[in-house]
């Protein structure tokens, strides 16, 4: 239905440049939006974040991946793990610009999954990108997770006893486990609501094979499902220097300086992304 919806529209999209329209492909809630002639998407039409930026300007977050591939000296890649995808904001774009060649997506949340696989068949990128309704975790687990419909970016991880009737139940695998048998990926670029420490448990022989990551860093999130202890420990074994990845500029700190980075974010209650460079 997706497919055949495209078609009818892709027309007037692209004809139009960028605008906005009703959809039903995928349920009366959405819009198919396209991107000043480049990517088409399917949003939440009450998304007050991704959906709303990608409505005003295109895009969401996507800078972030293109300066930390510029403060790594990286002008392409085979592959991307986008961990936490969401509706395809990061891994689509990347695909479809040629900065990646192939992209393997994780996206627990039932709703932003169906839009995510809608969004890849949507720019003819199904052989190149990869879409997994798994979450990533530090070990095989069956967990619950909640949708939030202002912002389906951030549906979490729910570690509470009681779990809201809304919760869904989602399989938990470590990417260590996933990528076994695949080729080592160029980058990680994951934005998983203070699950981090989690991912970062079960992607460590990933990671040692060289492979940098990109994270968004909030003390608050993180707090939510591990300590601080937890993450400096984990970053501490994985990593030797970190930046800001809202910056192309080549600066990088010792990891030794992470626990500072986190009292002063904390402190300013400030969400930031880093970009993490392995041992």
């Amino acid at each position: 239905m997706v497919r055949g919806l495209a078609r009818r529209f892709s027309k007037a999209v692209y004809s139009a440049g960028f605008c906005k329209c009703g959809g039903t492909a995928i349920g009366a809630s959405y819009d198919l939006i396209s991107t000043h002639g480049r990517e088409c998407y399917w949003v939440f039409r009450k998304d007050t974040v991704i959906g709303k930026s990608l409505r005003v300007t295109g895009e969401f977050d996507f800078f972030k991946l293109t300066a930390a591939m510029s403060k790594l000296g990286l002008k392409s890649g085979e592959l991307l793990i986008d961990v936490g995808a969401n509706v395809g904001s990061i891994s689509i774009p990347a695909v479809s610009r040629k900065l990646f060649a192939r992209a393997i997506t994780f996206e627990p949340d039932p709703k932003n999954f169906e839009v995510l696989q809608s969004n890849i068949i949507l720019n003819k990128l199904s052989r190149e990108i990869e879409a997994s309704p798994l979450a990533l975790g530090a070990r095989d687990a069956i967990i619950k997770l909640l949708h939030n419909y202002e912002n389906p970016g951030a549906s979490r991880i729910i570690t509470e006893p009681s779990a809201p009737s809304t919760s869904h139940t989602v399989q938990v695998i470590m990417l260590d486990e996933f990528l076994m048998k695949m080729p080592s990926p160029t980058m990680i670029f994951m934005d998983v609501e203070g699950y981090e420490v989690n991912v970062l448990e079960g992607s460590k022989k990933t990671i040692e094979l060289g492979v940098p990551v990109v994270m968004e860093f909030s003390p608050r999130q993180i707090s939510s499902q591990s300590t601080k202890g937890e993450l400096i420990q984990i970053c501490g074994d994985l990593f030797t220097k970190f930046g800001f990845a809202n910056s192309s500029r080549r600066e990088f700190w010792s990891i030794s300086h992470l626990a500072r980075a986190w009292d002063e974010l904390e402190a300013s209650s400030i969400d930031t992304d880093l970009v993490f460079i392995p041992k």
